[in-house]
């Protein structure tokens, strides 16, 4: 039995014409007569009454007509479920990110993946990103956010959006300026040199070996008093008056909401990625992930909290 040909029998009867038949389901009226002509044929039985008022189904017809439905619906239902399996994204999704990122991405994207994808099970690591680096290249993380723009030969990086990095503390008002009035101070690049710092510890893809290469490009020295590789404590110091610090100002939230900033200028931009090992086979959950973090970052970047790459 054919099952386009009960498809079209089914048509026919619904629609009550042959004509209109042909018309929703997209073939030429004689190549339909013709799929009922064999169907009639294989049963050696006739379905359907034909006249001039249109279409009736004989006693034979319906009884075909009643069971066409049910095996067309079970044929329908099978194709559901057998789709919602496939669909089933699973598994375990390892991502490590630096603090200032996980601040403002870790909660949405649980979220998000809750919602979306119950049976994705997330593992989140926050860290500085030598630890953060030997995990991701032990293939202990399928996922790591770097402060980078391009890949390399062993990375793939994707591209998210860009932060400017703030001065946050109590700097003297002398190393201050107000370009007009009513406006936000700022500090002119060439001012921080003047300025004790506390910063992370360096590592190459960090923010503290970012700061001394734009340092280092103007000839400023950088004068490091503490280095703390915990967000908590560098604005801790921060807030008690101890050094400055330099980060996004996304990280001023909850107790350090109200902790002064200045712009830089010009900026200290640094560019984040989502990156993963070239050689690494990403099972479906976390091209799903992936791109639940893209439209994350992506509604930061309309929101004002991310900058466009």
């Amino acid at each position: 039995m054919d099952i386009k040909a009960l498809r079209y029998f089914l048509a026919i009867v619904d629609y009550g014409s042959l004509t209109k038949a042909a018309e929703v389901v997209g073939v030429a009226q004689p190549a339909l007569s013709q799929q009922l002509t064999a169907l009639e044929a294989e049963f050696d039985v006739q379905l359907l009454h034909r006249s001039s008022k249109g279409i009736a189904l004989t006693n034979a017809g319906r009884v075909l007509y009643r069971h066409a439905c049910t095996i067309l619906r079970q044929l329908s239902l099978a194709s559901d479920d057998v789709k919602s399996i496939g669909a089933k994204i699973s598994g375990k999704v390892s991502i490590g990110l630096p603090p200032t990122v996980a601040a403002r991405l870790v909660m949405p994207l649980i979220k998000a993946v809750r919602e979306r994808f119950p049976e994705v099970r997330l593992q989140i690591f926050e860290g500085l990103n030598e630890y953060m680096l030997e995990r991701f290249f032990n293939q202990r993380l399928d996922f790591i956010f770097l402060f980078r723009s391009t890949g390399s030969q062993t990375i793939e990086a994707l591209p998210l959006a860009q932060e400017a990095l703030s001065l946050i503390g109590y700097p003297e008002q002398r190393l201050l300026r107000v370009d007009q009035p009513d406006t936000a101070p700022i500090i002119p690049i060439e001012n921080l040199g003047s300025l004790p710092l506390v910063l992370p510890g360096n590592s190459q893809e960090g923010l503290r070996h970012q700061i001394e290469e734009v340092f280092a490009q103007r000839s400023i020295d950088v004068n490091v008093v503490v280095e703390l590789d915990s967000l908590k404590h560098l604005l801790e110091c921060a807030r008690e008056g101890l050094a400055c610090t330099i980060l996004p100002t996304s990280v001023l939230v909850g107790e350090n909401a109200n902790l002064p900033h200045y712009q830089i200028q010009p900026e200290i931009r640094r560019s984040l990625s989502l990156c993963w090992l070239r050689s690494a086979q990403l099972i479906p959950a976390a091209h799903a992930v992936k791109e639940v973090v893209q439209e994350i970052t992506g509604q930061l970047v309309n929101t004002g909290e991310l900058m466009s790459i």
